[in-house]
């Protein structure tokens, strides 16, 4: 099949602020759409659970007609978020509070984030 995924993004960077499932589905859509993704979580087992997360996933999406083999290549984990979002704008930020599904998107520096 086909790969589907859009040239437009190859060679960007995402970065990713917490590897949870929500996280961790942001990264799987922008590998599989050749971007470069940094993940930042201080959980040490994080990279584990993203990359069983990714394997779950891999499946359907190949069925979907992304191309997966070798974009974990792409993937990096950090803890300290100063060195994850160094150069990175803009960002989107997801977390649930309450049951309620918050998305943040801004257009922020390091400097202007007080890093």
């Amino acid at each position: 099949m086909a790969d589907i995924s859009d040239q437009t993004y190859q060679g960007k960077k995402a970065v990713i602020v917490g590897g949870g499932i929500i996280g961790a589905s942001w990264a799987i859509l922008f590998l599989v759409n050749r971007l470069s993704v940094t993940i930042c979580d201080p959980d040490t087992e994080i990279e584990a659970k993203v990359l069983q997360v990714f394997n779950s996933a891999a499946p359907s999406l190949k069925g979907l007609g992304f191309e997966v083999a070798g974009v974990t290549s792409r993937l990096t984990f950090v803890r300290d978020i100063a060195e994850a979002v160094v150069n990175v704008s803009p960002f989107i930020q997801t977390a649930i509070k309450g049951g309620i599904l918050l998305l943040v998107v801004g257009f922020q520096t390091r400097k202007k984030m007080g890093l």
